[in-house]
């Protein structure tokens, strides 16, 4: 017969407590003296760089929760409803966007090629036709 819903459960494991065969390894291990993490912290540097880095990736899934997909729902328009741009279409929005941006970086190098470009596509915007 199943327990009534709202019922808590009763018997079983208590939370925390390893099953038989966990609590058996773990004590033959301490029996023969073996420390797992300082063993693998011992034979990590003798491996190769690509087989060090499979066996971290491997452990990160015990000590880090595994991330979840996330779901991103992209609307496609009809072909019918998609428009061919011309390179002048394109060059011209660059052009707007260029001279209405105001971004702003701390780097003087990510700066200096920013206002290379808007002075690019500003000087582009002023030539194409509207």
């Amino acid at each position: 017969m199943a327990r009534p819903p709202g019922l808590p459960k009763s018997g079983g494991r208590k939370k925390g407590t390893p099953n038989k065969k966990t609590q058996d390894l773990e004590d033959r291990l301490k029996t023969l003296g073996i420390d797992v993490p300082s063993q693998i912290g011992a034979l990590l540097p003798q491996l190769h760089t690509e087989k060090q880095v499979d066996i971290l990736m491997g452990l990160m899934a015990f000590l880090y929760p595994k991330r979840k997909a996330v779901e991103q729902q992209i609307e496609i328009a009809p072909k019918e409803e998609a428009k061919e741009l011309s390179i002048d279409e394109i060059n011209r929005s660059l052009a707007k966007s260029y001279q209405t941006s105001a971004w702003v970086s701390e780097e003087p190098e990510i700066m200096a090629a920013y206002q290379k470009l808007a002075d690019y596509y500003g000087s582009l915007g002023s030539s194409l036709p509207a």
